[in-house]
């Protein structure tokens, strides 16, 4: 049994993840702990073809234990359309985590870019960032929130609304020159509810 999670980069997804009952599937050859199909790490040419390679390990594995409860994470820009169909369609639970403070999600993206920390928590990072960096994130992150937010709409589950009381963006406040620079807004609220 597959239970699917969807989401977009910094909304808290992988906290929601590991506090899911069932065990997170990652192939043995995987650089990620809990992306399915991040291969950001790997220098592959051919992004596409380790795709349906994972893919058909998942299916694999669902078939022969189809009482496991397997747990995959997705992010809306790191598969394609005809992935994630496959996905939904034998996915027997679906939840899309989303994040409401879009000021916090960004200035977390920025964060995360500039020092390559994604997951270290214990460390304290202090970061100096441009507009151009705020400007980049912003028209990626906004985009890939309408993508989620049209696939939520097409393939609807259980909405989780990761807000910063409990999923606290921990590098964000660690940005030193944060007020001197614009910070764009935008309503994922109004895309989802």
């Amino acid at each position: 049994m597959l239970t699917l999670i969807i989401s977009t980069q910094r909304t808290g997804s992988t906290s929601l993840l590991r506090s899911l009952e069932g065990n997170i599937w990652i192939p043995k050859e995987s650089m990620h702990r809990y992306e399915l199909f991040n291969f950001s790490n790997l220098p592959i040419v051919n992004n596409k073809q380790l795709e349906l390679y994972y893919l058909s390990l998942l299916l694999e594995y669902l078939e022969q234990n189809p009482d496991e409860n397997v747990l995959v994470k997705v992010l809306v820009d790191q598969v394609s359309i005809t992935t994630l169909k496959c996905l939904v369609k034998h996915a027997s639970f679906i939840h899309h985590a989303i994040r409401l403070d879009y000021g916090s999600q960004l200035s977390s993206l920025v964060c995360a870019n500039k020092t390559s920390s994604w997951y270290e928590r214990s460390k304290i990072y202090t970061v100096e960032i441009t507009q151009d960096d705020i400007n980049e994130c912003h028209e990626y992150l906004s985009n890939i929130i309408t993508l989620h937010s049209t696939i939520y709409k097409k393939y609807p589950g259980k909405l989780h609304i990761l807000e910063d009381r409990d999923y606290s963006p921990y590098l964000s406040q660690h940005i030193i020159n944060a007020k001197e620079l614009t910070w764009p807004n935008f309503n994922t609220k109004e895309l989802f509810l």
